[in-house]
């Protein structure tokens, strides 16, 4: 490892830090916009960040990662998207989510079909009201 961790924790605060074994070696730390805390070191060969650590190291255990209406399923591998959304509902940004950020959630499809803002008593065949003055309880 090119890195030796520290967290820190006493009465006072929390934090963490590292140290570079080699100090010519370029290192970062970001959160990046899903919530993942990632470190990686320069690669002078490909001229690229080489991410070797990340927490959560499931994406889908990032909180709300899909937000709204969104299910995370890192098993998706032919469309390459980590969330999805629920059957009736949609991306809120589909340009959001094409560019992997799926931070508006998703929105329903087509609007509730709904009495104004309120529910809308339905009964089961066979049931019986519990609103009517003659229901009984715990039967």
């Amino acid at each position: 490892a090119a890195l030796t961790p520290v967290f820190i924790v006493n009465d006072n605060m929390s934090y963490y830090t590292y140290s570079v074994y080699n100090s010519s070696t370029l290192t970062r730390t970001k959160i990046d916009v899903n919530g993942q805390i990632k470190q990686a070191t320069w690669k002078k060969s490909t001229e690229s960040w080489d991410v070797f650590w990340w927490r959560p190291a499931d994406q889908c255990d990032v909180y709300a990662v899909c937000l709204g209406f969104g299910v995370c399923n890192n098993q998706l591998k032919e469309n390459m998207h980590l969330c999805e959304c629920l059957d009736g509902f949609e991306p809120a940004s589909a340009q959001e989510w094409e560019s992997n950020a799926w931070s508006g959630g998703c929105r329903r499809k087509n609007r509730l079909q709904c009495e104004g803002d309120r529910f809308t008593k339905t009964l089961i065949k066979g049931s019986s009201d519990p609103y009517s003055s003659n229901a009984t309880g715990g039967t």
